[in-house]
């Protein structure tokens, strides 16, 4: 039986972004988060292979885009994950609003999550103004079977790295105005 807010939950969940441009993307997301500020999450495709892979720790981060072999790597900075979450918020801080459900008190940031208490939400919604992110949790997924290889602020073996001041803009508006 699986007993839920366990460090090593990994959640699959429904999630939809409004994009700077208005659009709003749904997409199903891959979801591990542990204290103080481990976070790994995969934006997965129609065909279930990982389009867009953020891992995150000990205050680096990786964003990698397996299908063009790449990764942008470097500081894990509030301005630097409003680019690549769209949140303007420290690792720390997200990290304990997903899985402890904490505020990180950023100005214009209004948080849901659900249920209170510890672990992974069931849902979770993040808004500032028009943008929006939510989470719904379809299931829990096994723990891989090395599960301090998530959340480690490293992309996996055989990509190009690059800095992350190369990451391209994915167009997600800047929820939060930082930290």
């Amino acid at each position: 039986m699986h007993r839920e807010g366990t460090p090593s939950d990994v959640a699959l969940y429904r999630a939809r972004v409004r994009l700077r441009n208005g659009d709003t993307r749904t997409f199903k997301l891959l979801l591990f988060a542990a204290s103080p500020d481990r976070l790994h999450a995969e934006a997965l495709g129609p065909t279930g292979a990982p389009h867009l892979v953020v891992d995150a720790g000990g205050g680096q981060v990786a964003v990698a885009f397996p299908g063009d072999g790449v990764a942008y790597v470097g500081e894990a900075a509030p301005e630097i994950l409003a680019r690549v979450l769209g949140i303007a918020v420290t690792l720390p801080d997200l990290v304990a609003f997903l899985i402890d459900g904490r505020d990180p008190g950023v100005p214009g940031l209004s948080l849901r999550r659900d249920p209170g208490g510890t672990g992974l939400p069931r849902e979770a919604q993040l808004v500032s103004g028009p943008a929006a992110l939510q989470l719904t949790r379809r299931q829990w997924r096994p723990s891989p079977p090395d599960p301090g290889a998530l959340g480690a602020g490293r992309a996996a073996p055989g990509l190009d790295l690059r800095p992350l001041a190369e990451l391209p803009d994915l167009g997600l508006p800047a929820i939060g105005a930082g930290t």
